[in-house]
């Protein structure tokens, strides 16, 4: 099918973006190392900002389909239609062939210098020397499955596959299955201590328990493409491919759905980089926004009374400043961009303006 897309770029928790750059473009990878942001295309090249993506300098490889990116000080991997391309990281960028030459591979990652890759029906392959060899590393899959994403927590590696989330405790040598049997997983993230697992047609799962149970998630359609999580702190950012955005500020308690500004609901990549949300789309460029905790709606007017809070979004110290007939017993109540409340505070006996934590 047709799918519009891009980079989007957030600057307040995706309640509203900014189209930065490759419009109709179709973005599939979304990456980043130390200051650097890399983006791949469908068909248009690979792509670097150096500048938080106001603007993108074109690196080569503009014929293939580019699945996924892993970066470090002296490479770079990618993950195409037809194998893995590596470059060195300099000003060159002369891209060869590395392996895995007739598969699709939508993920590759670089993990205590070992690159692991994820390939389409033909499972996983890890080198331990700079991708000049790979090995697969498929000893307890089922029938080499596809696997979409990894995950690394101290020694253990996560895999989203097309039939479950399975774990391995000896770098990829041996795996078991240990949750969603059946399920596309296409993507799987931690956060403090809370695993969620992303599908293809099934909505969110999480788990509290190191992945051995999982539940279904309330708030986010059941019946959706989670393409990609990230987090920031208790903030919670997932993209629903064709169905856009949703947020949630309290560790996926409660969940809320904001994507003003996103002329695409193509999201297929989301990528939290320096207090900045960016989002990569099929078809509309690069659009970005700047993460922030809570908003304060502005009040109703009251009559013969004057009452305000500055700065108004906040995220650390807000300041309340009344004029009002009876200054005792006031309630402020804080809420976050898309309605849901963040905080709820008390004051007595308030004289002119007082300043408060809200962090």
């Amino acid at each position: 099918g047709n799918y519009p897309g891009g980079v989007y770029l957030s600057t307040n928790n995706g309640d509203t973006w900014e189209n930065k750059s490759f419009v109709g473009t179709y973005v599939m990878a979304l990456s980043s190392f130390g200051s650097t942001i890399i983006a791949g295309t469908y068909g248009d090249g690979l792509f670097i900002s150096n500048n938080k993506g106001n603007s993108w300098q074109y690196i080569g490889l503009l014929w293939p389909t580019i699945y996924s990116v892993a970066m470090n000080e002296n490479d770079i991997f990618v993950g195409f239609h037809n194998g893995i391309l590596h470059s060195s990281n300099n000003s060159e960028y002369n891209w060869t062939l590395t392996g895995l030459e007739g598969i699709e591979v939508p993920s590759i990652v670089n993990h205590n210098d070992i690159i692991y890759a994820g390939t389409i029906k033909n499972g996983a392959y890890k080198s331990t020397d700079n991708g000049n060899m790979w090995i697969p590393i498929n000893n307890g899959f089922v029938n080499e499955p596809s696997v979409y994403d990894f995950l690394f927590v101290n020694d253990s590696i996560f895999a989203a596959t097309n039939d479950g989330v399975f774990l391995s405790t000896n770098n990829g040598n041996n795996w078991s299955q240990i949750g969603l049997s059946g399920i596309d997983i296409f993507t799987i993230k931690k956060n403090r201590n809370t695993y969620f697992a992303g599908t293809m047609e099934n909505g969110l799962y999480t788990s509290t328990d190191n992945g051995n149970n999982w539940s279904l998630v309330e708030g986010i359609p059941t019946n959706s493409i989670v393409s990609s999580i990230v987090f920031n702190n208790e903030n919670i950012f997932v993209s629903i491919f064709e169905s856009g955005f949703y947020v949630s500020t309290d560790n996926g308690i409660s969940w809320g759905q904001s994507s003003e500004g996103l002329t695409n609901s193509s999201i297929v990549r989301l990528l939290i980089k320096d207090k900045t949300l960016y989002a990569a789309t099929l078809g509309n460029g690069v659009f970005k926004r700047k993460l922030q905790v809570a908003s304060v709606p502005t009040p109703l007017p009251l009559p013969e009374n004057t009452f305000s809070i500055f700065p108004n979004p906040v995220d650390n110290i807000a300041n309340l400043k009344c004029e009002l007939n009876n200054t005792s017993n006031i309630k402020v109540t804080l809420t976050n961009s898309y309605g849901l409340q963040v905080k709820e505070l008390f004051f007595e006996n308030i004289e002119n303006e007082i300043s408060f934590d809200i962090s």
